[in-house]
């Protein structure tokens, strides 16, 4: 006879613990706001140490989005889309899996540098067996010095093009180049036309 307690399942225990709290997370106090995104980054990452998260500024429809994320991990991505199905009925949100595609003028920046969608231009060809995408992107004013942080901003824009389930399941291989007028380069914002069949099949 097994007369030990079973464990709480981790996604379950997030919920319940989310569920107690959503009106604060909803309301986000300045006062308390700090303390409250510390309190969510500890409880999403006990149940998978890469899993992130992003909330919507702005109410939408009178809720808030909750974007819940795996920063492009693809082994995790099982975890977000498992998180996002054990999620109750909260009237106050919209649970959505992954960074999604978005058609709204984007800037990023870290450091004091700065890129936009119109910074980066690419090219890509489709692998014969794979069928991954391979990307050549060229960033504008890409130098040795700065090359981590565009990089690193360029990644985010890329999630922006076209969402981050389908940067991990449909892109392969990425090189990174500085855009000195490239000839047969298009604009990063229309990389979303190759993925019109598929940016939906994470849902």
């Amino acid at each position: 006879m097994n007369l030990l307690p079973k464990r709480k399942d981790k996604r379950v225990a997030f919920w319940q613990w989310f569920e107690a709290n959503d009106q604060l997370y909803y309301e986000l106090p300045d006062d308390k706001m700090e303390k409250l995104f510390y309190q969510l980054d500890k409880k999403i990452r006990k149940v998978n140490q890469d899993l992130s998260w992003e909330f919507s500024g702005e109410l939408i429809d009178g809720k808030r989005k909750f974007v819940v994320s795996a920063d492009g991990i693809v082994e995790s991505f099982g975890d977000v889309i498992d998180l996002v199905q054990a999620a109750p009925a909260l009237p106050h949100f919209d649970i959505v899996p992954f960074r999604q595609a978005s058609d709204s003028e984007v800037s990023v920046e870290s450091n004091g540098l700065r890129l936009t969608m119109d910074d980066i231009f690419y090219s890509h060809e489709v692998g014969a067996e794979t069928k991954l995408i391979h990307l050549d992107l060229y960033i504008k004013g890409l130098t040795a010095e700065n090359e981590e942080e565009y990089i690193s901003l360029a990644f985010v824009l890329l999630d922006t093009a076209i969402g981050e389930y389908n940067v991990g399941m449909h892109i392969g291989e990425i090189s990174f180049g500085r855009y000195k007028y490239n000839r047969d380069v298009k604009p990063l914002d229309k990389l979303k036309e190759l993925f019109k069949e598929t940016e939906n099949a994470a849902h």
